[in-house]
């Protein structure tokens, strides 16, 4: 049908530049491959697509020669094309002997993982012999021996328990839509359902299973490796297990349900004491998946590790409903001493429920303010509520802390309670002489009490350590000064500088910033400021505004006169004695 190959080099390519990878664009890459054209990542694609359960013939020599040094196939692929491999090529071809170390290495890697599927059998039952056989790859083979997969078409399951005949847990496996893999070593071993909702269930979800391999020669291998072991354990002095003979031994030489056991029931004989290393062993099992709710309320009570492992530990713990406080101040303490805070609002709010140590409170609150203010990190409400409430029962705030607020606030609704509160937070800061330009959005009568709502409030954030300075010209009745007027700012947070300003009616801001820092100087854009007036404001600002505004010279000189009386009254009623 396509004799002419540019027709189908087109198609080949039109689908490789749109990553058509399904498995009904094959047919175009199979006819690709057989013609031998020369496409960038045709044999990808065409291992992408290709179906191994459909696919009974031997692979094209092209593809075996293409994938000869190396591919970055996915192990199912990669599987099926070793299979293929070892099931239609010679042994004693160059491709093969190629192929051989590199197929082996996989086929180890594989049993390492406890993979297992049609193409790995192939692959297993021609590398794995007992002669290349070590403890490790015993156990592996022996749990691929166990492997079954479990499917069921009762909707809503999250996971699959495997209890013990002695009625421990022994595996916790996700469920996915797919099924789960378990391994099943005894005829008494039974499953648990567990669904979204966190009901379990038992003999009431009908389910199948299927043994993913299962091999005579295998299993005998396994059992006079067992045996062997058993014998010499025997003939090994009797001794009790216990966390000191497991640490002189090595955690690796017992498997982990025995250890598990040995967790959990040694944690309840000490009633949670402390121990370093039956801490050590109880995450060595969570991060197995293998813990219940005796070894998570002892680890919440005493591990301290990796910020991300204590929070994933925290998240479990929640899961079953273990009290986690101490384990949600040591992630905080952590998180604050490195200065490095990433998704632990949602933990800071269930610590500070629960009730928070003080100082550990103010520095988490102190930081995130800071880097709200500073930096621009985002900030959620439940953090500034909180910094409300704390300040409503008569605590300390800190003045950055006062900031967020009125930060957060300058841009959004808030009630009568919390009016209160920012008004207070208002007369605070501007009482230490610390105003912003965000302080400009609240009402009109608290900035005329504040001495603010008259006034023009430029900020330039600089970098730590700098020397900033601004020059600014004033112009008046759109006369441009020669010179600019400068001034070393003094930062008013950190390296934030706010510089007021009182601008009239006919006047004109224009600034910029210098900044100089390690003998370097940076100077930023020049910006232009003026303020809107409106006729008629209060105090001598806004009278002196309406006589710069008023065009009738009579009624200018009757304001002026009007304006001058007052301001001699003013004089002799608060003159000092």
């Amino acid at each position: 049908m396509y004799n002419e190959t540019m027709i189908l080099t087109a198609i080949c390519t039109l689908l490789i530049k749109g990553n058509c990878a399904e498995s009904c664009y094959f047919k175009w890459y199979e006819k690709a491959v057989e013609n031998e054209l020369k496409i960038a990542q045709l044999y990808e694609f065409y291992m992408a697509t290709v179906i191994p359960e459909q696919f009974r013939k031997p692979l094209p020599r092209s593809v075996y020669l293409y994938f000869m040094h190396g591919n970055n196939l996915d192990f199912h692929k990669c599987a099926f094309l070793y299979s293929n491999l070892i099931t239609y090529e010679d042994e004693s071809s160059e491709i093969y002997a190629h192929y051989r170390d590199e197929m082996e290495a996989f086929a180890w890697n594989q049993l390492d993982r406890r993979n297992v599927d049609e193409q790995l059998r192939i692959i297993y039952k021609r590398f794995v012999v007992e002669s290349s056989m070590n403890p490790e790859r015993i156990k592996a083979l022996y749990d691929v021996c166990h492997a079954y997969w479990i499917t069921t078409k009762v909707p809503n399951m999250k996971f699959i328990h495997v209890i013990a005949e002695d009625g421990t847990i022994t595996q916790k496996a996700p469920y996915t839509e797919k099924g789960a893999r378990v391994f099943l070593y005894a005829k008494t071993d039974r499953l648990v359902w567990e669904s979204k909702d966190g009901r379990h269930y038992t003999d009431s979800i009908p389910y199948e299973s299927k043994r993913l391999f299962y091999e005579l020669r295998y299993m005998d291998m396994c059992r006079k490796y067992i045996n062997g072991l058993r014998r010499n354990r025997e003939e090994e002095k009797t001794q009790e297990l216990t966390l000191e003979v497991v640490k002189e031994n090595g955690l690796e030489n017992y498997d982990e349900e025995e250890i598990f056991g040995l967790c959990s029931r040694t944690i309840r004989e000490n009633n949670y004491e402390n121990d370093d290393f039956l801490t050590y062993v109880c995450f060595e099992l969570f991060k197995k998946q293998q813990y219940d709710k005796v070894i998570l309320t002892y680890l919440a009570n005493y591990y301290c590790g990796a910020t991300s492992d204590m929070k994933l530990l925290w998240r479990e713990a929640r899961d079953y409903e273990v009290h986690t406080h101490k384990l949600a101040e040591r992630i905080l303490t952590q998180m604050l001493f490195s200065e490095e805070l990433f998704q632990e609002a949602q933990i800071f709010e269930q610590y500070y429920a629960e009730g928070a140590y003080f100082r550990l409170q103010q520095a988490y609150l102190t930081y995130v303010s800071r880097e709200y203010v500073v930096e621009e990190r985002k900030i959620g409400r439940s953090v500034i509520d909180i910094i409300c409430r704390e300040y409503e029962k008569g605590e300390d705030t800190i003045d950055i802390c006062k900031i967020a607020v009125l930060k957060y606030y300058s841009t959004r609704e808030y009630n009568s309670q919390t009016r209160r509160t920012l008004k207070k937070f208002l007369q605070e800061l501007c009482g230490k002489q610390i105003y912003f330009p965000f302080f400009l959005s609240y009402e009109k009568d608290w900035l005329i009490e504040l001495q603010l709502w008259d006034k023009t409030l430029i900020e330039y954030k600089g970098q730590k350590g700098s020397r900033v300075m601004l020059y600014y010209q004033l112009q008046k009745g759109g006369k441009e000064q020669a010179d600019y007027s400068t001034e070393v700012l003094t930062p008013m947070y950190e390296n934030l500088y706010v510089k007021k300003f009182v601008l009239f009616a006919n006047e004109q801001l224009k600034y910029y910033f210098k900044e100089t820092i390690d003998g370097n100087s940076y100077r930023s854009d020049k910006e232009t400021c003026v303020r809107e007036i409106e006729p008629g404001e209060q105090g001598r600002y806004g009278r002196l505004n309406d006589i710069l505004m008023e065009k009738n010279e009579k009624e200018r000189k009757r304001k002026m006169r009007a304006y001058a009386l007052e301001d001699a009254v003013a004089a002799h009623m608060f003159a000092p004695e």
